[in-house]
């Protein structure tokens, strides 16, 4: 019985041996060590790496049973000293290697020899082909290169910069050329590589290349280097202390920024990036131990402190799923030590999400951080300052305006200047022209001179190649002068650039050297042929019409009157007068009165004398407005345009020219007013648009129907010359100056200004135009008309005409009164005789009693025949 139970009771031991081994072999370890390798000894790196550590170490909800070590890399060359600094590794539980410069292929072989999980600040490339775009044991804690790519591409878009170049160091190829294969398809751009010699400094050859730089017509320039490289970059193109004039390039940074203060020179803009800080309990731990504001911490201390973080977490998460090998001393060939919880502990790394004081933290397959937000940051007064986020889902968000690191305070004089100023025109006269020696002379061009004159500088004038203004073209870059202007190629222009809001966002103006109003070029109206029926424009047809028909009715009436009436001319005993207004001598009395020249006979009855004095007031008043307005009519007949309003030009039958990539036609395009929109939309139907202005008046002289729209300046001048064919309507839209254009941010700008208020102020200016406009005007004035030429309606004669009808009326009625008189005039005569006659005698006879010379008063009764 005994020898049967020792079997059974041996065979428990053993599995309570193995099982006790087991569990302790996947234990928590008591002790971990996490080392760091930086390019220079980096103290606030050390110390954010403690505070994490410590934070972990103290916090019983992280790594409970396990104390973390910190393992300080005092070897000044990991490169010189590889083995050495491997044998210690291999010698502790070292379960991570953070690296805050950008790893070399040294770290690449250390981590691969040991198995040790490798957490960098910068992606990996290039020493282990075909495994990923990181290498083997190493994940990213920084911004991936693909977010920053994007984002750098964002802000190209966002301010239409397509002339860029591309600077980069060999170890930063791929990223660049990653960037460079992302670029929107209208992207111009150019390549430097930066020669590094093995201290870290730039190349003697790369210094000349890049000191050539200072004025580059590019818009923006991608730098692609360590970012301790970035001052020393930027100092070969535009030193510091330099006094000569700058050009203030727009610099984007694909590093992170280590912190925030950097010196570069003040005209420059910079823009870089670095991870969004959190406001939480990690970052409110780390900035209060050390002691700084959050605006003041280093980007190292905070991918110190999340790398403590992603390692404890990761290390935990192992320990919690009984993956830890205890005994992990599993000697090599070369007697190292290999980790033997490194594949495990790095494959945890890359299934982690925690928060952390730069966000969320989580990791792609090829070790890459994912779904990360970026701050844009933008150097202003040698410090960076926060203008907007980044991140994958919501893109670029600009919050601020960018600017300039300082303001130019203090520049060369331009008398000083070791260069020429280009100045960039426009054929366009009478601003630019050429002479008949082909020198190009005009007004900008006196006007430039007269500047530099004044400020001291030299300068060199060449025509824009396109011969345009200038304009957003098709692929969103600019043309003309301010295409010229805004790649660099130009200081500045003095041809007649209109300021408006679109331009000043890309170009700086100085003060209005001229203000102008828009104007309706036409041809003029051809008044050489004679027109037979000129002396009928004063009245409108209706008027012609009523007045003729007014005529025949009166000598209709003059006739009937005198026919029935008892008093006319044909009861007359003579012969000869009872003809004198029968139907025909009736027309000829009215055709007389209306011709004033007077007629033979004149009414007899007093019907016919009331018809007669209301057609007299009728003729007078009629004549006197006909002689008037024909009079008014002649006087500015040469006077009369085509075309005065735009809503004749929209409601009439004309073909509305402008000029293309314009000022003007940047108002067609966006105007909201219904005529403009309609004027607008006639342009591009018909495509009437011109490329210059001596195109456009070549159009209106040429086709018929054609209007088009210029600046009042240019119009005054090319009217004033021969053939003297074109008239304008002035006064249309509102006031508008010119400026003198120069690129964003002219240092220059101010000096400018003043020089042109000064030519202003002291009639200069007003000579010029004088000179460039009233001197050379080769057609005769057009004189202004105070008076217009418009045809006399119905509407403005009905009062006259109703006098007329009131006095044919009157004269119907009153020839009535005449025949019931002639019929009934004896009774009442009588009646009167019998009443008042014996009182008209004896009021006689009184009379001439008291003064015996007055006859007496005798009525006596006349025959009506007689009268």
């Amino acid at each position: 019985m005994v020898q049967a139970t020792l079997p059974w009771m041996a065979w428990n031991f053993i599995f309570l041996l193995v099982l006790f081994q087991t569990a302790s072999a996947n234990a928590a370890p008591k002790t971990v060590y996490i080392a760091s390798t930086s390019k220079h000894h980096d103290v606030l790196l050390e110390k954010s790496l403690i505070s994490a550590i410590n934070y972990i170490n103290n916090n019983s909800s992280i790594l409970p049973g396990t104390d973390i070590k910190f393992i300080s890399n005092t070897t000044k060359s990991i490169k010189e000293n590889l083995l050495d600094y491997v044998k210690l590794l291999s010698q502790l539980d070292v379960i991570a290697v953070i690296v805050n410069s950008r790893p070399e292929s040294t770290l690449d072989i250390l981590g691969s020899m040991l198995h040790i999980p490798m957490i960098t600040k910068h992606e990996v490339h290039g020493h282990f082909p075909g495994n990923g775009t990181q290498a083997p044991n190493s994940d990213c804690l920084g911004p991936s290169s693909h977010d920053v790519r994007l984002a750098m591409v964002d802000i190209l878009k966002k301010n239409d910069w397509t002339d860029i170049l591309v600077i980069y160091d060999v170890q930063w190829r791929s990223q660049a050329n990653a960037f460079i294969s992302v670029l929107p398809p209208n992207t111009k751009y150019s390549k430097l590589t930066l020669e590094i010699d093995e201290e870290k400094a730039l190349c003697d050859d790369t210094k000349r290349q890049l000191n050539s730089l200072h004025n580059a017509p590019v818009q923006a320039i991608a730098l692609f280097c360590d970012s301790d490289l970035v001052a020393s970059v930027m100092d070969q193109v535009h030193c510091v202390c330099s006094f000569r004039i700058e050009k203030p390039h727009t610099w984007l940074m694909a590093d992170m920024v280590p912190s925030l203060p950097l010196a570069v020179q003040s005209s420059q803009i910079m823009l870089a990036f670095m991870p969004d800080v959190m406001d939480n309990q990690y970052t409110r731990y780390l900035t209060d131990d050390l002691r700084v504001d959050v605006t003041s911490i280093y980007n190292s201390s905070l991918f110190a402190f999340d790398a403590t973080l992603v390692t404890a977490h990761a290390l935990e998460s192992l320990i919690n799923k009984r993956l830890w090998v205890g005994d992990d001393n599993t000697p090599s060939k070369t007697g190292l030590t290999i980790s033997a919880n490194g594949p495990q502990l790095h494959q945890q790394i890359k299934e982690l999400t925690i928060n952390s004081t730069t966000g969320i933290i989580s990791f792609g397959n090829d070790g890459t951080r994912r779904q990360m937000r970026l701050e844009v940051l933008n150097l202003q007064e040698n410090r960076f300052i926060n203008v907007g986020t980044w991140d994958s889902m919501n893109k670029l968000k600009l919050t601020k305006k960018i600017v300039q690191n300082r303001p130019t305070s203090e520049l060369i004089p331009l008398d000083k200047l070791n260069r020429r100023l280009k100045v960039v025109v426009v054929v366009d006269p009478p601003f630019v022209m050429r002479n008949n020696e082909g020198k190009l002379e005009g007004y900008s061009i006196d006007l430039i001179d007269l500047i530099a004159k004044k400020l001291n500088f030299r300068y060199d004038i060449y025509l824009a190649p396109d011969g345009l203004y200038g304009g957003r073209a098709d692929g969103g870059r600019y043309n003309g002068i301010v295409g010229q202007l805004t790649q660099g190629l130009a200081d500045l222009s003095t041809s007649p650039l209109t300021i408006n809001s679109e331009r000043l966002q890309i170009v700086e103006f100085s003060k209005p050297f001229m203000q102008f109003t828009m104007s309706l070029i036409t041809k003029k109206l051809d008044f050489d042929n004679q027109d037979l029926m000129a002396f009928m424009m004063p009245y409108s047809s209706t008027v012609w019409f009523l007045t003729l028909a007014c005529l025949v009715v009166v000598t209709g009436l003059m006739y009937v009157v005198n026919y029935i009436s008892p008093y006319g001319y044909r009861h007359s005993k003579s012969a000869k007068n009872g003809e004198a207004f029968n139907l025909f001598n009736s027309l000829w009395f009215c055709l007389a009165s209306m011709l004033q020249q007077g007629a033979d006979n004149t009414p007899r009855s007093l019907s016919g004398r009331v018809l007669a004095g209301c057609f007299w007031f009728f003729i007078l008043i009629w004549i006197s407005t006909y002689t008037a307005n024909l009079a008014a009519f002649f006087t500015v007949r040469n006077a009369r345009k085509p075309v005065s309003t735009l809503e004749e030009v929209v409601d009439g039958d004309h073909h509305f020219y402008i000029i293309r990539d314009t000022a003007i036609h940047q108002f067609f395009r966006v105007a909201s007013y219904q005529t403009y929109r309609k004027l607008y939309e006639r342009v591009n139907a018909q495509n009437t648009f011109v490329n210059s202005t001596s195109a456009g008046y070549g159009v209106a002289r040429k086709k018929k129907n054609a209007v088009f729209m210029a600046e009042k300046p240019s119009t005054e001048y090319v009217i004033m010359q021969e053939p003297c064919d074109l008239t304008a309507a002035s006064g249309l839209l509102g006031a508008s100056s010119y400026g003198i254009a120069m690129p964003k941010h002219y240092p220059y700008a101010r000096n400018i200004s003043v020089a042109v208020l000064t030519l202003h102020e002291t009639g200069v200016l007003d000579s010029l135009w004088r000179k460039w406009w009233d001197y050379r005007s080769q057609c005769p004035k057009e004189q202004s008309r105070s008076g217009t030429g418009k045809q006399i309606e119905l509407s403005s004669m009905i009062g006259v005409y109703v006098v007329l009808a009131t006095g044919g009326i009157s004269s119907i009625v009153l020839v009535v009164g005449e025949i019931y008189w002639s019929k009934h005039g004896r009774y009442f005569k009588a009646l009167f005789r019998n009443e008042f006659g014996s009182f008209g005698v004896a009021k006689a006879n009184t009379h001439h009693a008291a003064t015996n010379s007055v006859p007496v008063l005798r009525v006596q009764s006349v025959k009506t025949t007689d009268l």
